[in-house]
């Protein structure tokens, strides 16, 4: 509908049928004011108040008439809010009984200062509050709100997307802790404010600050040198330290700062080394963990070892098996060795080492854990193949260097899951395979038989190559390719 085929039965109409729907239509404004006047005089409906109140461009004449004469809660909330509503209406419904209209008037960003002084005073704090949300109120009226008696009105001012920034700096200092940590988690706290606190001896404002999701560097730099030990240690994990930080820290601060770099990635090597030498036998059972522990520090931390820092090497897969080979060696060795079994990725001449050395438990653990031990040697392969727990001979019979006799010693071993890792071993003869394919355990005997059809589909293969070789030598002659010059012209290309 254009503005120039617009009539005022048609406007009507639209509106009685849904004044929310109407205003949408016509929030761009457009409606004649001569129309808006007429509709006004003539048509005294409820759905015409609430378009009139609604709607951007009606004449604030009508609006001040519409505050006088209409009950509605719905309409004088809208007037409340209109931009064009005069200020004498608003001081008048700031005064209404009913909380609704008051609180619709303390969000209004027309609100005048004086209306704002107003609204100051209300009994009810929930309109206090909407007031103190207000960005349109003035530092005035903040300062007056930042000393209300209710702790959650105070609060309030911080949603303000105008606070004065002397108020806010007054709000972090509040007597009431909610207050507080609103105010110093604020995104718009300014930098020297924030370093101000973190400077100050105030343990719990400092460890608000360590809540926010971005701190200056400054700041946090502060937050380092704090006296509260906690507030130190979670500083330190914000922070990436320098080498000289780091020293510095791991010389005279608090048992759990130490804990803490002993912990860290890339700690630098002199760090290390102080840390070996801490008197506190958790900060170097911690280092001892550490996957970047260097040699150096692991030397020194041998040098007065103790059951933890013992037990954190053998686990460590950046520690070199000849510094620990003694104690593994000593009266507890098997339980250190057993650790040192359970390492990540171990392989290799690590891995040797404990199917030659290890104990029960260090054996069972590398089956538990199912460790690799396809190409163990043959001097494990013969001690694990007549052990006597039935896991550890499975170790054995999946041995690619198990002689022969012992294969067909385990090919009759009482386990099952025994004989069946041979059955799976890629590396058993055929013979072997041939007596377990009638094993009395299904499962045994069906992967002994997969073995042997994938070696006769292999074999096959392999003939197939061989025949297409010699049938070409035969025919050589026809294609003029027999005889030795013709060989030699298949295998190098044209001969002279």
């Amino acid at each position: 509908m254009s503005v120039e085929q617009l009539d005022i039965k048609e406007l009507l109409g639209q509106i009685l049928s849904d004044p929310e729907a109407a205003l949408r239509h016509w929030r761009g404004g457009g409606i004649p004011i001569q129309l808006l006047r007429e509709l006004y005089a003539k048509h005294d409906h409820y759905e015409v108040e609430c378009f009139l109140a609604g709607y951007a461009e009606t004449p604030s004449r009508i609006l001040e008439e519409l505050c006088e004469k209409s009950k509605s809660v719905r309409v004088l909330s809208l007037l409340a809010v209109h931009p064009r509503t005069p200020k004498s209406s608003l001081m008048q419904l700031c005064r209404d009984e009913r909380v609704e209209l008051r609180l619709a008037v303390a969000g209004s960003k027309e609100i005048s200062p004086q209306t704002a002084l107003v609204l100051c005073e209300d009994s009810d704090a929930f309109v206090r509050s909407a007031l103190a949300r207000n960005s349109a109120i003035t530092a005035r009226v903040q300062a007056i709100l930042s000393n209300d008696s209710v702790p959650f009105v105070r609060a309030s001012l911080l949603f303000s997307g105008k606070l004065d920034e002397e108020i806010q700096r007054a709000l972090c200092d509040d007597v009431d802790v909610t207050v507080q940590i609103l105010a110093l988690l604020s995104p718009r706290l300014d930098e020297s404010c924030l370093l101000e606190w973190a400077d100050s001896d105030d343990s719990l404002a400092q460890r608000v600050i360590l809540m926010r999701p971005q701190l200056p560097e400054k700041v946090l730099e502060s937050l380092l040198f704090s006296s509260d030990s906690q507030v130190q240690s979670a500083a330190i994990g914000l922070k990436e330290l320098t080498a000289d930080e780091m020293v510095g820290f791991s010389q005279k601060s608090d048992e759990r700062i130490r804990a803490k770099i002993a912990c860290s990635r890339l700690v630098p090597e002199l760090v290390q080394l102080v840390l070996a030498d801490d008197s506190c036998e958790r900060v170097r059972g911690l280092l001892a963990g550490n996957r970047c522990l260097l040699g150096t520090a692991a030397i020194r931390l041998l040098s007065r070892p103790t059951e933890g820092v013992l037990a954190a090497l053998s686990g460590n897969p950046s520690v070199e098996l000849k510094l620990l080979r003694p104690y593994f060696e000593g009266a507890d060795g098997e339980d250190y060795l057993r650790i040192f079994a359970c390492r990540d990725g171990l392989c290799g001449a690590d891995l040797e080492y404990v199917l030659l050395h290890g104990g029960d438990a260090s054996l069972y653990g590398l089956w538990h854990l199912e460790v690799d031990c396809h190409g163990m040697g043959v001097g494990a392969s013969r001690r694990l193949a007549r052990h006597a727990l039935p896991s550890v001979r499975s170790l054995a019979a999946g041995a690619s260097s198990l002689p022969l006799a012992l294969m067909m010693e385990l090919s009759r071993d009482d386990a099952s899951q025994v004989r069946l890792c041979l059955a799976r071993n890629e590396s058993a003869p055929t013979t072997v395979l041939e007596i377990l394919s009638n094993d009395s355990d299904a499962e045994v005997s069906k992967s002994a038989r997969v073995g042997l059809a994938r070696r006769a589909e292999s074999a096959g293969v392999e003939e197939v190559v061989s025949g297409e070789i010699v049938e070409s030598e035969e025919s050589g002659d026809v294609r003029g390719d027999g005889g030795p010059r013709g060989l030699l012209k298949r295998l190098f290309g044209k001969t002279e």
